[in-house]
């Protein structure tokens, strides 16, 4: 089971549903900042920096997308939001059900952001609050 990242365009269909569902600025501020953060997923990967096919793996390109997209600010607004979004729809594609606590999500994203949390802590964080899909299938029921 390989990757599956989002294109380009996709994470602008992303970015303008998030910014007309909650509003903000409209807009890329740079393209080549955007493809920037969507290629260390790709990076991460051929590197060997994470397992191929696991929880760790897809989690490891996941944030290396989405600290990419909060730390270049690639949009006018909403880099956050979109980053968030980016996180969920790529484990979401790649099989990973991220399920963090509501209360703590905005809080990690601005940790991120500030350079509070690293992005190993941030992706910790992530992992903590992730589990590959076919795990929750094939796990037996506690009674």
């Amino acid at each position: 089971m390989e990757f599956k990242p989002l294109t380009t365009k996709e994470i602008m269909l992303l970015h303008a549903i998030l910014i007309a569902q909650y509003g903000g600025a409209t807009g890329l501020r740079d393209r080549a900042l955007l493809e920037g953060a969507i290629s260390r997923a790709d990076s991460r990967i051929a590197c060997g920096q994470a397992e191929p096919a696991s929880l760790g793996s897809f989690v490891d390109a996941a944030v290396a997308v989405a600290a990419g997209i909060v730390s270049s600010h690639p949009f006018v607004d909403g880099n956050k939001r979109t980053a968030l979004l980016v996180i969920r729809s790529l484990l979401n594609l790649n099989d990973v059900v991220f399920s963090p606590p509501p209360q703590e999500v905005a809080d990690a994203m601005v940790r991120l952001a500030s350079g509070e949390w690293s992005e190993d802590v941030f992706k910790d964080w992530v992992l903590r609050n992730s589990v590959l899909r076919m795990t929750l299938i094939t796990q037996p029921k506690s009674h």
